[in-house]
């Protein structure tokens, strides 16, 4: 099934490689960058346009599903070697771009729209962008018309409504920055 989908979005069936493992750990083994593994179920609805590069590694459970959902007009961008842990959620109706290296963690909501209006109003949308590097820790909410610039931290259970500047760590509802730092480039 995955595999139909993916040669309908452009993906042809050499690079994808679906794979069960059965310990957690494994996930931190280094995995040929040209292949998308996914452990277990993924629930993917796909309307709009997904574009994956290399190196994708989704760690999805039976009771604890993967969703990415792209509605007919949405886009969902993933960049280099991103892992997405169990449970996680993201909601494409306008766009979502995910930038290379980045970790989201367990039971993560990323939703780039409303659903509903308040009053009679149509429900607001916009896009969402993760820079490169982000750790995005379990049960973090992303909502729309944020971008978390790169090697940003999201503390667990945080819901982020505005954006995160690059290299800071932010923590609460509404997340905050709590702390900035600088990243050593390792020459």
């Amino acid at each position: 099934m995955l595999l139909r989908i993916m040669k309908r979005f452009g993906e042809t069936v050499n690079n994808i490689r679906i794979k069960t493992l059965s310990s957690y750990y494994n996930c931190l083994l280094k995995l040929p960058s040209n292949f998308i593994t996914v452990t277990g179920r993924l629930v993917l609805k796909a309307e709009g346009r997904i574009s994956i590069d290399k190196g994708l590694y989704i760690r999805s459970m039976s009771h604890n599903r993967v969703e990415l959902s792209v509605g007919k007009n949405g886009s969902l961008t993933i960049g280099n070697d991103v892992f997405i842990n169990q449970g996680a959620r993201i909601v494409a109706t306008t766009s979502v771009t995910i930038g290379s290296g980045t970790h989201i963690g367990d039971e993560a909501i990323m939703i780039d729209n409303d659903f509903h209006g308040i009053n009679g109003a149509l429900p607001k949308r916009g896009p969402i962008k993760i820079g490169k590097n982000v750790w995005i820790a379990s049960r973090a909410i992303i909502l729309r018309n944020v971008e978390i610039g790169d090697n940003s931290v999201v503390a667990a259970n945080s819901v982020v409504t505005r954006d995160v500047p690059m290299n800071c760590f932010v923590a609460g509802n509404p997340a905050r920055i709590i702390n900035g730092f600088d990243i050593k480039s390792q020459s």
